[in-house]
């Protein structure tokens, strides 16, 4: 690994950070969804009510479709102020970037 971070470079592995970190959170939302789908498809299954349960299916999976359709959205109307989040210097401008991003809505 460290092999691989000497030779792509500071710029690289920092995009490489940021593209990660949003995924991460995108997949603990999605996570989220799983969660609430395998208990309550455990207690619907449970009761042997399948027709529910394939609502619950159809429900979830509308859900997560739109965490990453609304994930997307976000990137492409606030990539730079999304990315400028995980600099040092943006620390300091943090209220006027969500000042920013809030405008803008």
């Amino acid at each position: 690994m460290s092999v691989v971070a000497s030779n792509v470079g500071a710029a690289a592995l920092a995009a490489h950070r940021v593209v990660l970190s949003l995924w991460m959170v995108t997949s603990y939302v999605c996570d989220g969804y799983a969660n609430v789908g395998t208990m309550l498809g455990a207690k619907l299954i449970g009761a042997r009510r399948a027709a529910e349960v394939r609502v619950l299916r159809n429900f979830l999976v509308a859900f997560a479709a739109a965490t990453g359709l609304l994930a997307a959205a976000a990137l492409a109307a606030w990539g730079a102020e999304i990315v400028a989040l995980y600099s040092v210097v943006s620390v300091l401008y943090l209220p006027l970037l969500f000042t920013r991003i809030l405008l803008t809505i």
